[in-house]
């Protein structure tokens, strides 16, 4: 039985790394729609793309949408409205603009239905998968060779894709059982963030100067390079080697720290010989691109492994990024457009802007960390400082409000110390009184253990940490607490507990006196 699982995990490993590669490959031969489609409408196609995964990550922040099944939905709906649109041709202005509408909003949500899919499996895994998918998707377009270039090819490779996909959707939870693995992060929440910021950054301004180059050759030589069999034989042997990589070392996360400069390196590369002439414009133009596809695949790599050891929204993180690779390809194609329509384009005079891009991008992203690491430094962070003064409730007297605790439990601390022969209250007595009104309340198993632990006086980063989840979800959840016990403010709640508490007492004062 056991030998059965593991076959059938392994079938379902394969079709998800078949299904996410036709995926990306359908959408290398798609010259309608794309980050380098030159079709009149892509850039509005590009703008419906970024701004797609920017919604679906803010609903996921905000704990809206957790499973993929609307998004698969519209998904597919999408994506048929597309095909068909596309073998229709073009009829009008508005037709075209739909067209783009529903490319952007299909390849969006097919792409994180996909993260989703790899978020069940272990990181180790997870990534040699996507490396793999990145394999099928480079090998895609050199495979069909001249029949690559028909016009709708992709619509049969696109399809399929979106099969497969519903195939490991169904499969999704019985995969992430299977996988399902206790994991304690080697950093904590506030590093991760961090990180992330520093990749986002970077991924603006690789988008924006690849972007901006990509246009720009297209307008000064007609260069249409982006989506050609030699820049899928550069992608091809990147993700060959990536596998070998990960086969090899067996790796479980992947640091953009690292990457960044590689991939800046690069395109820098690219550009310098572009200036001497080395090579002509097809191969400096492909190189770079397949660059900036790699970096975005180790973006994959690294939020993929994010989520799976944070349990982190599987949309948010990846969701995010994209949206700013998207949305940064585009901002740097239309600029090419607005200085080409003012001044006119010199190939030198745009190697150098770009170049400096990149070494401004590089050095702030250097100068970020290296201030994250005094900062660390300084701090000397403690997962359990919530615990430093001591336990309980009156832990919180006299420390400083942070991570949302105020001065409202800081009160409740204070008084807690000071004892019932003031006229004040004990802490097993305010336990209970918590308890209580928890139960009244309907609160839920998860929602009663963090405002439990929000009363004894650990910050809301402490939560985060321990329950290797967000410090948004958990102020989201602080949030439905205090809505289901009718409160709206940690004073209200602790007034409400003073209430049963001094009740408490009265009714024990008169059971002693016989009343």
């Amino acid at each position: 039985m056991e030998q059965l699982r593991e076959h059938k995990l392994r079938v379902i490993a394969a079709v998800a790394v078949v299904g996410f590669g036709l995926l990306q490959g359908a959408r290398l031969l798609d010259g309608g729609s794309g980050p380098y489609s030159q079709d009149e409408f892509a850039l509005y196609g590009l703008l419906v793309d970024g701004l797609t995964f920017l919604t679906v990550a803010l609903l996921s922040y905000f704990a809206k949408i957790e499973r993929p099944d609307t998004l698969f939905v519209v998904g597919v709906s999408a994506t048929v409205a597309y095909v068909l649109l596309a073998m229709v041709g073009p009829v009008s202005v508005p037709w075209m603009l739909a067209k783009q509408t529903c490319a952007g909003i299909s390849w969006a949500t097919n792409i994180l239905c996909w993260m989703y899919v790899f978020t069940c499996y272990r990181p180790r895994i997870a990534l040699l998968m996507i490396a793999l998918g990145y394999a099928v998707d480079a090998a895609i377009q050199p495979l069909l060779g001249d029949l690559g270039t028909v016009p709708l090819v992709f619509v049969p490779v696109y399809l399929l894709s979106v099969f497969l996909l519903w195939l490991c959707l169904r499969k999704s939870d019985a995969v992430a059982a299977a996988m399902h693995e206790p994991s304690i992060p080697k950093t904590t929440l506030q590093e991760a963030f961090s990180r992330t910021r520093r990749a986002i950054v970077a991924t603006f301004a690789f988008s924006f100067v690849c972007g901006f180059v990509v246009e720009s050759d297209a307008l000064l030589a007609g260069a249409l390079y982006s989506q050609t069999v030699l820049t899928a034989w550069m992608c091809l042997g990147v993700a060959v080697v990536m596998v070998l990589l990960l086969s090899l070392f067996r790796v479980r996360k992947v640091n953009m720290d690292y990457i960044s400069p590689v991939a800046a390196i690069c395109i820098a590369t690219v550009l310098a010989l572009r200036y001497f002439g080395v090579g002509d414009v097809a191969f400096s133009g492909g190189l770079m691109t397949a660059t900036l596809i790699s970096f975005y695949v180790f973006l994959w790599l690294m939020f993929v492994s994010e989520a799976f050891e944070r349990t982190l929204p599987a949309f948010f993180l990846l969701g995010l990024a994209l949206a700013v690779a998207r949305l940064s390809v585009a901002c740097g194609r239309f600029s090419a457009l607005v200085a080409s329509s003012v001044m006119p384009l010199d190939e030198t005079a745009i190697i150098v802007a770009m170049m400096w891009a990149l070494v401004i991008t590089v050095s702030g992203v250097f100068i970020a960390q290296r201030s994250y690491v005094a900062k660390l430094g300084r701090r000397a962070y403690d997962v359990a400082e919530g615990e430093r003064g001591g336990t309980g409730l009156a832990a919180m007297a006299g420390q400083e409000s942070e991570g949302g605790v105020s001065g409202d439990a800081a009160a409740l601390g204070s008084a807690m110390a000071a004892g019932t022969d003031a006229g004040l209250l004990d802490a097993s007595a305010q336990e209970r009184a918590l308890e209580r009104l928890m139960a009244e309340g309907g609160l839920s198993a998860r929602e009663s253990d963090i405002l439990r632990d929000f009363a004894t006086g650990r910050t809301a980063r402490y939560i985060a940490d321990w329950y290797l989840i967000s410090e948004h979800t958990v102020k989201t959840h602080l949030r439905r607490a205090y809505a289901k016990l009718d409160v709206h403010s940690r004073q209200e709640l602790l007034d409400r507990m003073d209430e049963i508490v001094a009740e408490e007492y009265r009714q024990q004062a008169m059971r002693r006196h016989g009343l």
